[in-house]
């Protein structure tokens, strides 16, 4: 049995299960990219930890509903690998600053759009 529930394993602690979307990501999405808030509020996310900075996070978002309807079961953040159409957003968080940065194929894909 495991009595020490509270404490993360080292997977855990990288790579978490879906959930809402980030503040950050949310406040970035809605003031920098114009989007609707309801539907950005709306939004599901994965995130990892980046090995190379001690509070920055790659992140994943996504609708639930679509990728319920894939029947595609997001554990963590390599779950959405090959279903890159499902990725609203993908990118780097801070979370000590709340400095949002896209991925480059993201910046690209947002500005041909």
């Amino acid at each position: 049995m495991n009595w020490r529930f509270w404490q993360k394993s080292a997977e855990q602690g990288s790579q978490g299960g879906s959930r809402t979307i980030p503040e950050p990501v949310a406040r970035y999405m809605v003031v920098d990219l114009s989007e609707e808030a309801e539907w950005v509020w709306n939004l599901m996310a994965v995130e990892r930890s980046c090995p190379e900075t001690r509070h920055e996070y790659r992140v994943r978002v996504f609708e639930a509903m679509k990728v319920n309807a894939e029947d595609i079961h997001v554990r963590d953040y390599s779950s959405l690998d090959n279903y890159p159409e499902l990725i609203v957003l993908q990118g780097r968080y801070s979370k000590k600053t709340g400095d949002v940065r896209l991925d480059p194929a993201w910046e690209s894909r947002l500005k041909a759009a």
